[in-house]
C-alpha cells in the first residue's frame, strides 16, 4: 500500500521486467539458428562450387586434410578405436559440427555487433583457402572461388534471416529506405521491423535448412 492509498501492483512490475529479459533471450536464441543456417548455407555452397572440379578436394576437404596433418598423432588412433573404420566419415560430421557451432555463435555476435558476424564468417573461408594452398591437390583458384561463394552465401542468409526473423532490417532494406527518402540510418534503428511470431521463424527456419541440405546433397554427388 503506498502512502497515498494507492496500492502497488508487485506482480505486474515483476512481469514488466521478466518480459525484456525473455525477449532478449528469445532474441538471442533466433540470431543462433540463423547464423548457424548461414554457417551451413556457406559450407553447403562450397560443396556446389567443387563440382567444378570434382577431382580436386572442396573446402571442406581440404579443411579436414588439414586438420588430420595437424593433429594425425594425437587424435588419429582416438578416433580409429571410437570410430573404426568410420573415422573420416566421424572427422566430416565432426567438423560440420564445429561449423554450425561456430554459425551459431557468429548469429548472436552479428546481433549484438553488427559486421562483426559477417566478418567472422570471411575470416572461415579465409581459413579454408589457406588449407587449400596447403593441400598438393587443392587449387588455390577453385578455393578461392568457393570461399567467396560460400562466404556471400552465408552472410546473405544470415542477414536475411535476421530481417526475417525481426530482429534487425537487412542492409538491402535500409538502402532501399534511404532510397525512397527514408531517414539514414546505418544501423537501421528505428525502422519498422518485419513481425515475426513463433511460426513465422519455424517456416524460414525450416524451409532454409530444407533447401541447404538440398543443395548439400547435390554438392556430394
Amino acid at each position: 500500500m503506498t502512502s497515498d492509498g494507492g496500492s502497488t501492483d508487485v506482480r505486474g512490475d515483476r512481469l514488466s521486467r521478466a518480459r525484456p529479459e525473455s525477449a532478449s533471450s528469445s532474441h538471442q536464441n533466433r540470431a543462433r539458428v540463423a547464423g548457424a543456417l548461414g554457417a551451413a548455407s556457406a559450407l553447403a555452397a562450397t560443396e556446389l562450387v567443387g563440382l567444378l572440379a570434382p577431382t580436386r578436394p572442396s573446402l571442406l576437404i581440404a579443411v579436414e586434410t588439414w586438420f588430420l596433418d595437424t593433429f594425425a598423432g594425437a587424435l588419429k588412433s582416438l578416433a580409429v578405436a571410437l570410430f573404426g573404420t568410420n573415422d573420416k566419415a566421424a572427422l566430416a560430421a565432426g567438423t560440420v559440427i564445429v561449423a554450425l557451432l561456430f554459425g551459431s555463435w557468429l548469429g548472436r555476435l552479428e546481433l549484438r555487433r553488427p559486421g562483426w558476424g559477417a566478418g567472422g564468417l570471411g575470416v572461415f573461408g579465409l581459413l579454408g583457402v589457406l588449407a587449400t594452398w596447403r593441400n598438393p591437390q587443392g587449387s588455390v583458384g577453385l578455393g578461392l572461388l568457393s570461399a567467396v561463394v560460400g562466404v556471400a552465401s552465408g552472410v546473405g542468409v544470415l542477414l536475411l534471416l535476421l530481417e526475417r526473423f525481426g530482429l534487425r532490417a537487412a542492409p538491402w532494406t535500409i538502402l532501399r529506405a534511404a532510397s525512397q527518402g527514408a531517414t539514414r540510418r546505418r544501423s537501421g534503428e528505428g525502422m519498422a521491423l518485419v513481425t515475426a511470431n513463433r511460426r513465422d521463424v519455424l517456416a524460414w527456419g525450416v524451409g532454409t535448412g530444407a533447401a541447404v541440405v538440398t543443395l548439400g546433397a547435390v554438392g556430394q554427388e
